[in-house]
């Protein structure tokens, strides 16, 4: 069976609050102890309880955050993206598994991951541009204009300045070079001090049938629909639709 602290470091790499991520370990943890799950589905299960405690909060796995300048670049990831990318860079694990411990088929997987690991770089390169002394002008004006906090789109058109400026290059060639071994290598997080291997709750029965294991495995998360490309090619399939059917009708109208 997984070890207590694996658990704890998904959940905490997925939550990033050290308050909230004790509460869905220990309840992670509870149905562990109590239904004796394999090591992947045992992260599958740290990976249902994350995605809870987030939804309770109003966050859902697919909800793009913007950028704090002042923040983690990790947290300018959303939550399915983080938990990608702790499972791939801190856990070493390949993409099959990955897959399975989201829920999600192995190319959205793998799509999920290019998308991370390219996110948080550019995310971290923004953030170093912007606060750190330049002598570029086009940096300069942009740290004086942008508030604290910046999008993905305004982090990519930052991303881009700095690939064509000979000021700018060397900051975004270190950064890059640099972020994704940072972050693998950082060290685990601390298991909160209310928490033990002996933590088990009370209502344990409760977390197990609210967890809805299938087979031992946490269920793919229903708001998984919420991912903004696949809303735009839904979109778009029944703005497709809903032409022809348009077109149908005059058709037959004027025949």
């Amino acid at each position: 069976m997984a070890e207590l602290g694996t658990i704890n470091e998904l959940i905490s790499n997925v939550i990033l609050d050290t308050e909230i991520a004790a509460v869905a370990t220990r309840d992670a943890w509870s149905i562990i102890q109590a239904t004796n799950p394999s090591d992947t589905q045992a992260l599958s299960i740290a990976r249902g309880e994350a995605w809870r405690q987030m939804r309770a909060r109003g966050v859902f796995p697919h909800d793009i955050p913007t950028i704090e300048l002042a923040g983690d670049p990790v947290a300018a990831l959303s939550i399915i993206e983080r938990t990608a990318l702790s499972l791939s860079l801190r856990f070493h694990l390949e993409t099959p598994e990955v897959a399975q411990i989201l829920g999600e088929n192995q190319k959205s997987t793998a799509a999920i991951i290019k998308t991370a690991r390219r996110e948080l770089a550019r995310a971290a390169i923004a953030i170093t541009a912007l606060t750190n002394p330049t002598r570029c002008p086009v940096m300069s004006q942009s740290a004086i204009n942008l508030s604290q906090t910046i999008t993905r789109g305004q982090a990519m058109n930052l991303v881009s300045h700095c690939a064509e400026c000979s000021i700018c290059v060397p900051v975004l060639r270190t950064v890059d070079r640099q972020i994704v071994s940072d972050y693998s290598q950082a060290p685990m997080q601390e298991l909160a001090s209310e928490i033990s291997e002996a933590t088990i709750q009370s209502d344990t029965a409760e977390l197990v049938t609210r967890a809805k294991l299938k087979d031992g495995w946490a269920p793919r998360d229903i708001n998984v629909s919420r991912d903004p490309r696949k809303m735009l090619q839904r979109t778009i399939i029944f703005g497709a639709i809903s032409t022809l059917l348009i077109a149908l009708g005059l058709w037959l109208g004027f025949s």
